[in-house]
């Protein structure tokens, strides 16, 4: 490949010499673009995410964070109450997954809502 002596500047001086865009062409947009206010953005990104939150609450609905961590504490609940030293012969993660989905419906979620949310998390981690 030969590579010219021309710098950058020159060519981009060049390109706006004789590539001139016209201002008479046509609008080649769909969508005209949002001009808004990046504080009016987050303002709304913050709105949407309360309207979310809301929803997850009257649908008695965990957020992925609460059943993981759930799950990670009655992992460790039941790995303690079964004499085991550490996790590595910790087998039955059915009566963990049950322990903690028990828990769940105890301080107050849908229990199949948190089902939905232990799949999702489940399809995530594969």
């Amino acid at each position: 490949m030969k590579h010219s002596k021309q710098t950058v500047a020159e060519i981009d001086a060049a390109r706006s010499a004789y590539f001139e865009r016209s201002p008479d062409r046509p609008q080649a947009r769909i969508r005209v673009r949002s001009r808004k206010p990046e504080e009016i953005k987050k303002a709304e990104s913050r709105m949407r995410t309360a309207a979310w939150r809301q929803e997850n609450d009257k649908l008695r609905r965990p957020e992925g964070f609460a059943v993981a961590m759930q799950f990670l504490v009655s992992t460790v609940s039941l790995a303690r109450e079964s004499g085991l030293e550490g996790l590595d012969a910790f087998r039955p993660s059915e009566a963990a997954f049950q322990h903690a989905l028990d828990e769940l419906v105890a301080r107050g979620f849908d229990r199949d809502a948190a089902k939905a949310v232990f799949k999702r998390l489940t399809r995530r981690t594969k």
